[in-house]
């Protein structure tokens, strides 16, 4: 597959594309202007059986007088898509592939006839029809290889398209590093982890030779063949990468996350820290972002012996307010900002992880003798098969097996609990390993 992806309210992105009819950029994307606008993207690198539109757009209308905007997109002078716009709404269609040939521009017409010509909020003063904030193009079927469009010794190039939390845009890193040292030549980009001063600007701005759109999984050795033998070709990744068989050794990657925060404090042998993750979990509109039982804590403790310290997202909520009941007289570490929880978790000889990336990460680059890892919700093989997390091997390690369970709401969260209870298992890393082939992680 091949991809282009356009950011209207990033002028480096789209400003070299547009022709007539555009306003201000705004940070929600670009205005229409006038009652039709118009935009030239270079010819795609291959000929494709079609291509796939995604537009996120929005209409600017009068209470009382216009009530909503009438869009109609040409490619080639064909009408390809309709809509009547009265709120946001995320456009999808399709382009035919002969309107999308490899030797000529493709020429796009946004027609918007009913624009609003009086003053306007954004005081742009300026007749406004629609806003766009961002439009995808990925182009399927029929891939015909195209030649080398670059001279030998043009580096060519690994793009993440990074978003989510710290833990997320860290792993999305650590894939692209994993790839930019295994092919010849290759630069990464996208990389957006300014918590750690890495940032590796933007470097695709035109079409992507090779779009990988999986969520999880990425194909390494075919990935790093392409990018060694295409002087200047552009792979573009639009996952998260949380894989084990993705990432370089654990040594490449305690060299570049260096602690950073000299006052979290380190807690030794007789301690037992354990992350909590609650915060906009708690609500369990995420259904694989469960939390863990307040009775695998209390079996825990029993087992070890060890002192609790809760720490990590502790904010009042039912979920902490549970914890803090049941383990009246253990220490709860407030919060100094998630780079001082990340080196609070690195620095603990023992640690419990949650069920997060942040967490996660965290404990596997540490110094910790023993790691509590309940294999729940997102990271059990049987429940998320596309996730593994799981350091089979690390001596570090203990595992802890969890039934298959959905996060719920706070309301539901006691009754939720109380049906696991018990219900989870030590298990050996080759019983682990066993149970995820079978589940085809």
């Amino acid at each position: 597959m091949i991809e282009l992806e356009i950011a209207f309210a990033e002028p480096d992105s789209s400003d070299r594309f547009l022709g007539d009819g555009w306003g201000a950029t705004v940070p929600y994307g670009r205005w229409m202007t006038g009652s039709r606008s118009t935009m030239v993207l270079p010819p795609p690198p291959r000929r494709c059986a079609h291509l796939d539109v995604r537009a996120i757009v929005g209409p600017f209308w009068a209470t009382g007088r216009v009530p909503n905007q009438k869009l109609a997109i040409r490619v080639g002078g064909i009408v390809v898509h309709e809509h009547t716009l009265d709120n946001m709404a995320d456009l999808r269609f399709r382009i035919p592939g002969e309107l999308a040939p490899v030797d000529r521009a493709l020429e796009f017409e946004f027609a918007h006839p009913d624009p609003i010509d009086e003053q306007n909020p954004e005081g742009l003063g300026q007749a406004l029809a629609l806003s766009i904030w961002k439009m995808t193009i990925v182009g399927h079927g029929d891939d015909i290889p195209g030649e080398t469009r670059f001279p030998p010794g043009t580096p060519s190039i690994f793009h993440v398209r990074s978003g989510g939390n710290i833990g997320n845009r860290m792993i999305q890193f650590m894939l692209a590093l994993s790839v930019s040292r295994r092919a010849e030549n290759c630069a990464m980009s996208g990389v957006l982890v300014p918590e750690w001063g890495l940032v590796s600007g933007n470097h695709v701005h035109d079409w992507c030779d090779l779009y990988i759109d999986e969520e999880q999984h990425i194909d390494l050795f075919s990935v790093t063949q392409f990018l060694s033998t295409h002087p200047g070709g552009k792979a573009v990744y639009r996952g998260y990468g949380q894989r084990m068989e993705n990432f370089l050794p654990l040594e490449t990657y305690r060299s570049i996350f260096k602690p950073t925060d000299s006052t979290a404090p380190a807690f030794g042998e007789r301690y037992l820290v354990i992350n909590v993750r609650a915060g906009d979990v708690v609500a369990g509109q995420f259904v694989d972002y469960v939390l863990i039982p307040v009775a695998f804590y209390r079996d825990l403790i029993n087992r070890t012996g060890l002192t609790p310290v809760f720490m990590g997202q502790l904010a009042p909520d039912p979920y902490t307010d549970m914890l803090r009941a049941a383990f009246p007289t253990a220490l709860f570490l407030e919060s100094q900002g998630q780079m001082w929880d990340f080196e609070v978790i690195r620095r603990a000889t023992n640690v419990v992880t949650s069920v997060s990336t942040f967490s996660w990460i965290a404990a596997w680059l540490s110094d910790a003798k023993r790691i509590y890892m309940p294999v729940n919700g997102l990271l059990n093989p049987e429940q998320y098969p596309k996730v593994d997390l799981l350091p089979i091997g690390d001596p570090r390690y203990v595992f802890y097996l969890f039934p298959v369970n959905k996060a719920v709401p706070p309301e539901e969260l006691a009754a939720a609990h109380a049906a696991l209870d018990g219900r989870w298992c030590e298990v050996s890393h080759n019983m682990l390993n066993e149970i995820r082939m079978r589940a085809g992680s």
